[in-house]
């Protein structure tokens, strides 16, 4: 009897241990700063999630909030001082991975479902961006953002939607909303000012913006099924207004250089 309880105790241990097998790692050095020292925060809750942190320099902050199982996060803060990032994942089988190169850099992400992927690089100072996956599976979010104070919103409701977004320059501002399944944005801004609002709501619509200049703005709506939309400005100041409702519709826009 005494070696069947000993047994039956071995094996609940072990289920235990199993039950807590998350992996953190938490590299951090202010070695030759004065910036003062890092925080990094890890709460893992489930199986075999993973959560990477490097912070480098001084004055740099990490948190990571992750429920679920098979979950991943990679946070890269380095170079310079206060760099912000946050992720929380609520699920299984999401993954996270983020760089910030720079001073003052913040980034927020929040994915709840399974199978969301988020990806951002930020190289510059002041920059912001934040990802919000949630209430289907399958979505997939990629931001890299060169220069400063520049601004990158994504928000993906449903499954299998994607957003790229490209900005480099100083002081651009991105945001794109797609809902429900299917749905594919991509945003590119090269220059300064520029800045580019993305709406997509219903099932396989594709955008394209592409802004290469000074002061263009872009608002692009699609409200139905398999519509697609491309806009292309170069120049100075342009400014251009997409609005299509219903199914299939198509639109290609270029307008002709007008500087200020």
């Amino acid at each position: 009897m005494k070696k069947v309880i000993l047994s039956a105790a071995a094996l609940m241990i072990g289920a235990i241990g199993f039950a807590q097998s998350n992996t953190s790692n938490v590299d951090q050095n202010s070695a030759g700063t004065t910036a003062g020292g890092h925080l990094a925060t890890v709460v893992q809750t489930g199986e075999l999630n993973e959560s990477s942190v490097e912070q480098f320099h001084g004055g740099n902050t990490s948190t990571v909030d992750q429920l679920g199982d098979r979950n991943f996060s990679r946070i890269v803060q380095t170079y310079r001082y206060g760099n912000v990032a946050t992720i929380e994942q609520i699920g299984d089988d999401n993954s996270s991975y983020g760089t910030s190169n720079g001073m003052g850099n913040t980034y927020d992400v929040f994915q709840r479902g399974n199978d969301h992927n988020s990806y951002f690089y930020q190289q510059g100072n002041e920059n912001k961006n934040t990802v919000i996956q949630d209430g289907g599976d399958d979505n997939n979010s990629v931001v890299h953002q060169y220069g400063s104070n520049n601004v990158s919103n994504t928000e993906q409701i449903g499954n299998r939607n994607e957003s790229f977004v490209d900005q480099v320059g100083d002081g651009n501002f991105s945001e794109v909303a797609q809902f429900e399944d299917d749905n594919k944005s991509d945003v590119d801004q090269l220059g300064d000012g520029n800045l580019s609002e993305v709406l997509q709501d219903g099932f396989t619509n594709t955008s394209t913006v592409f802004q290469d200049g000074l002061l263009h703005t872009s608002t692009l709506i699609q409200e139905g099924d398999f519509n697609t939309s491309t806009v292309s400005q170069t120049g100075n100041n342009h400014m251009s207004t997409v609005n299509q409702m219903g199914n299939s519709c198509l639109l290609y826009t270029s307008p002709s250089p007008r500087d200020r």
